[in-house]
């Protein structure tokens, strides 16, 4: 009778093992949703432009306060690398303060829990900016460059938000950067003692 009791034993420690692994083998982690990363600019931008980019579900939906590794190769194949987090918009921009010629940016989200990894790259000619023909007092003011109340204009505002970014990479901040309030921000205050 022990005999029959220990081949019964066994049996049933056999199925359990045998259940168990069909188990695990079944069960399947949690899928992450799919990412879409976008750079916005043209084939063609111009010196002190910006790249722009955007981060999102396959819905459209912004992805915000989202880190985006991106590199710049210039045609001899050097490259910079830079950390830019995405605003409430999903949307992330970089001063570009390249000289005249052809560059290739590449964009990369290393995914989060919910969301999986993507990049986009993009091959951009910098050309120069065309020189503003003077105007007459008597024509708008149009062809000349917004300038905010800080008495800075887009660019200066760009380039301190650039200088903002790389302060924060070489003092190892890591974490949300608010393009949006910093844009203000610079809009607003005069740039007294930021130099």
């Amino acid at each position: 009778m022990d005999r029959n009791i220990l081949i019964i034993i066994g049996l049933i420690i056999v199925i359990l093992a045998l259940l168990i692994g069909i188990g695990v083998t079944t069960i399947q982690p949690p899928t992450k949703e799919e990412a879409i990363l976008t750079i916005m600019n043209n084939d063609t931008i111009y010196e002190g432009d910006s790249i722009k980019f955007k981060l999102t579900d396959v819905n459209g939906t912004p992805l915000s306060s989202q880190s985006v590794n991106v590199t710049i190769a210039d045609e001899n194949g050097a490259t910079d690398s830079y950390s830019v987090v995405t605003n409430t918009g999903g949307i992330g921009a970089l001063a570009f303060n390249k000289t005249v010629g052809k560059y290739t940016v590449n964009c990369i989200f290393a995914g989060n829990d919910d969301f999986d990894r993507c990049n986009v790259t993009k091959k951009l000619t910098v050309e120069e900016k065309a020189a503003v023909a003077e105007v007459s007092s008597y024509s708008s003011s149009s062809a000349q460059p917004k300038t905010y109340a800080s008495g800075l204009t887009d660019a200066e505002i760009e380039g301190y938000i650039q200088r903002d970014l790389e302060e924060r990479a070489a003092n190892g901040v890591n974490g949300p950067y608010d393009y949006e309030a910093a844009r203000e921000f610079y809009e607003n205050v005069p740039p007294t003692g930021m130099e």
